[in-house]
């Protein structure tokens, strides 16, 4: 079977997908950290973890969080 005769939509499970979030993260706070230049923030978000501590991860989210 060649890629040309398949139908793209049906490998997508549709009972997967879910609604893109545009609140809050529940257990996190976004942040941002000055880049090379005071002009330039990098979006990171500090995530609670259940021992009291956090932890800082690069935020991929764009304007949706």
């Amino acid at each position: 079977m060649s890629a040309g005769n398949l139908d793209p939509s049906s490998s997508i499970d549709k009972r997967a997908s879910s609604p893109v979030s545009s609140g809050p993260i529940t257990g996190s706070r976004k942040t941002y950290l000055t880049g090379s230049r005071p002009d330039l923030q990098v979006p990171m978000r500090e995530v609670a973890l259940s021992t009291g501590d956090a932890v800082v991860l690069y935020d991929t989210s764009g304007p949706y969080t």
